[in-house]
């Protein structure tokens, strides 16, 4: 029973982790060249915190998530100088992977 406890509780910590955490909605591009070369103008340190995914024919960009909001405040011009509309968005287990409105 104790195993089975300890199993429920490493399993649910991720989902906890990811309730309380934040990321950058950077950009949404239909071409993957265009948005790669955009990204590609930012520092090498930020662009190794961008993630890309595809879903129905958008590349959406998005920072790892963090938990630490007050480090996304100072970068978030930096994302904003090459990519205005980049905003801080709360993650929850819905919207993580970029749910379509």
């Amino acid at each position: 029973m104790l195993r089975f406890l300890l199993l429920c509780i490493i399993l649910l910590l991720p989902l906890k982790t990811l309730a309380s955490s934040y990321a950058v909605n950077i950009a949404v591009y239909k071409n993957i060249h265009t948005l790669k070369s955009r990204i590609h103008k930012l520092g090498p340190k930020l662009q190794k915190t961008i993630v890309i995914k595809h879903k129905k024919n958008l590349y959406r960009a998005r920072t790892l998530p963090t938990d630490n909001l007050n480090i996304l405040k100072k970068l978030l011009p930096r994302y904003q100088a090459e990519f205005s509309d980049a905003n801080i968005v709360k993650l929850s287990n819905d919207n993580y992977y970029f749910k379509e409105r």
